[in-house]
């Protein structure tokens, strides 16, 4: 009995082994030897354009204007005119610090100054009676050239002295503290009473005219990426689009992240809460083109474990075609190497297909 048992287990896995060989035989046959049952395909033929190369990039949208307003001179807070988020005219007052010791300044600096240039007028009119008199020696020479020593004296005192009358009034005028441009207020950083020193951030305030988007490309583009580039932008997450172009580039390559920046200009209808400062957009830059490249669709192309193929039919078979694909652009695939373009090629149902395979067409031209 246990004979008959150890017998009948032999020939089970005599049978299984065989049925094992027969099916690694039948798949490695499947590549070449056409198959009984024809598979049901549409047919189409490679086309002939223009295949633009795209550059895909994620970038910022950025304010126009912003800046963080700063004390250019020291003194203590009389008066703060805005709060955050208030909307600002340019030259509006904002801030106003303490004048009083400015004003004073100033009125010394300009008195001082008047008071020079009435000396120096007075040595003026002295040097022309000087010289008027030297040619009846009723003077000598050294009296003149030290009238005209004094003069020029005078005038370097007076030039120093306008300087200071310029510096004072330029630092009484920076007690007021006036918006550079039209926006809002984003930030208040000081109240009234506080005293502030030279570079004390004030506010910051954000413009409203205008937004840009900042665009990172890696470095090997730089020789590619030009001003007035065309560029296709959309939000994150959504599908509208439109066209913008390149208006300036960056000088400088990144050392940390190795890219460079090209700055687009929002279009003004694009102004509004749906593109804020700060939100993130998508850009298609076109790099280059292929003229006149083939082209199929993407269902004609067929990933093989020895690569990529297209199948071209011929007399109802299909031949299996090695390529190399290169831009893949809205569902068709530029082809490099591996068809000339005039071929009939199998679309729908090619993956199903193997060397040699007939064919049954169901569509297509």
């Amino acid at each position: 009995m246990e004979g008959a048992m150890k017998c009948r287990s032999l020939l089970a896995a005599s049978a299984l082994f065989l049925s094992v060989l027969q099916l690694a035989s039948c798949e490695r046959s499947g590549d070449s030897a056409p198959q009984d049952v024809a598979v049901r395909v549409t047919i189409g033929q490679p086309q002939r354009v223009d295949v633009p190369v795209v550059e895909h990039v994620v970038g910022r949208i950025e304010q126009t204007g912003f800046a963080t307003l700063a004390a250019e001179v020291a003194g203590r807070i009389t008066e703060v005119e805005v709060e955050t988020g208030d909307p600002v005219e340019q030259g509006q007052l904002l801030v106003r610090i303490d004048d009083r010791d400015y004003r004073a300044a100033l009125i010394q600096a300009e008195s001082r100054y008047e008071g020079l240039k009435a000396q120096w007028a007075t040595q003026k009119r002295l040097l022309e009676r000087l010289q008027h008199l030297l040619p009846q020696h009723f003077v000598t020479k050294n009296r003149l050239d030290e009238a005209q020593a004094r003069l020029t004296q005078l005038g370097e005192s007076l030039r120093a002295a306008k300087a200071v009358v310029t510096q004072a009034r330029l630092n009484l005028d920076r007690t007021q503290v006036k918006a550079p441009f039209s926006g809002r207020i984003q930030a208040r950083f000081v109240s009234v009473g506080d005293f502030i020193g030279v570079g004390k951030p004030l506010l910051s305030l954000s413009g409203t005219t205008g937004r840009h988007v900042r665009l990172p490309f890696p470095e090997t583009l730089a020789a590619s990426i030009h001003v007035g580039q065309r560029v296709v932008m959309h939000r994150s997450g959504s599908s509208e689009k439109f066209e913008a172009s390149i208006s300036e580039l960056s000088p400088r390559i990144s050392e940390r992240s190795g890219t460079f920046v090209a700055r687009v200009d929002l279009p003004t209808d694009k102004i509004d809460d749906l593109w804020r400062a700060g939100g993130s957009i998508e850009a298609d830059v076109i790099i280059e083109t292929h003229p006149n490249a083939v082209v199929v669709p993407e269902a004609a192309l067929v990933l093989r474990p020895s690569g990529y193929v297209v199948y071209v039919v011929k007399d109802g078979i299909a031949y299996m075609r090695p390529v190399k694909p290169g831009v893949f652009l809205d569902g068709k695939v530029e082809i490099l190497r591996g068809l000339k373009g005039d071929e009939r090629i199998a679309l729908d149902g090619a993956a199903y297909l193997s060397n040699g395979a007939r064919i049954q067409q169901v569509g297509g031209a």
